[in-house]
């Protein structure tokens, strides 16, 4: 597609949401990735930092953000501005024997490092990032604060009008990041662990039968006075980094019938809406 050819424009804009340009630090090298040397000693556990933590990027008021620590020193990062959802899987490497603890995040093997600190407490991470070359001593008002995503998800007690969109944002998500890991969708809801069906909703996936690298996801309302969901997928199969982006639109109205996928913009790497829904 050919909004796709912006694709990597969103790198640059996913360490700009974090503060920095992408000229920042040395590169991490490719036997480097997680183990940085060791300075001072805090006896902080290095698997508290893995999984998923979810938070709003600090200053604003619509920019949601999901970091995804795995094994080996990759990171997959999703951020969401007004149901507009850019991810990509970079890298990094966390040192435990530094306080705080050191953490760097790179596009990639040999890429520019983003030098950083966190601290860890409990279910809570808080992040502050370099605003030049050189890694902050301590954390400020410009520190970006996660939660930990619990391992197996639920639906929340909620109201029914807002029950659907605050599960396709979660399924946007899950499959973001299960897209970014593997290189492929899950074909499933199954696969990513999510209900099919609530007493208010049926969700589903539907790939696309004129790309591979499309897919839907949507939140069909059950009753007459609730409205309807779709999530719009598209990967890059191209980069190197796995840049995914993500729509989802709502109906105008109260509908059983779900918005059809949205559509590239032209000479863009953003989801329109289909008339009759909003991007949210």
């Amino acid at each position: 597609m050919a909004g796709l050819r912006g694709m990597g424009a969103i790198a640059g804009m996913v360490l700009g949401i974090l503060g920095v340009g992408l000229g920042v630090g040395s590169a991490i090298a490719k036997d480097a990735v997680g183990t940085p040397p060791a300075q001072k000693t805090t006896q902080a556990d290095p698997q508290s930092l893995l999984g998923s933590w979810q938070g709003r990027q600090a200053g604003t008021k619509n920019t949601d953000l999901t970091l995804v620590f795995r094994p080996g020193g990759k990171l997959f990062m999703i951020a969401n501005r007004k149901g507009e959802f850019n991810a990509i899987a970079m890298g990094y490497r966390a040192n435990f024997q530094q306080q705080p603890i050191a953490l760097d995040v790179a596009l990639g093997i040999g890429e520019p490092l983003l030098p950083g600190i966190v601290e860890l407490k409990g279910d809570q991470l808080r992040w502050q990032t370099a605003t030049d070359e050189k890694r902050p001593t301590q954390f400020d008002q410009t520190a970006s604060l996660f939660t930990k995503v619990p391992t197996k998800p639920s639906i929340p007690t909620m109201e029914p009008e807002l029950e659907g969109g605050w599960v396709i944002g979660q399924l946007t998500i899950a499959q973001l990041v299960h897209t970014l890991d593997t290189g492929k969708f899950a074909p499933k809801l199954s696969d990513l662990q999510w209900p099919t069906e609530t007493p208010n909703y049926r969700y589903d996936l539907q790939g696309s039968p004129y790309s591979a690298d499309e897919i839907r996801i949507v939140a069909r309302a059950k009753r007459s006075d609730l409205k309807s969901f779709t999530a719009g997928i598209v990967r890059s199969p191209e980069s190197p980094n796995r840049v995914v982006i993500a729509a989802i639109c709502q109906s105008f109205q109260a509908s059983r019938m779900a918005p059809s996928m949205p559509m590239m913009a032209k000479g863009k790497s953003e989801l329109v809406c289909p008339p009759g829904s909003v991007k949210i």
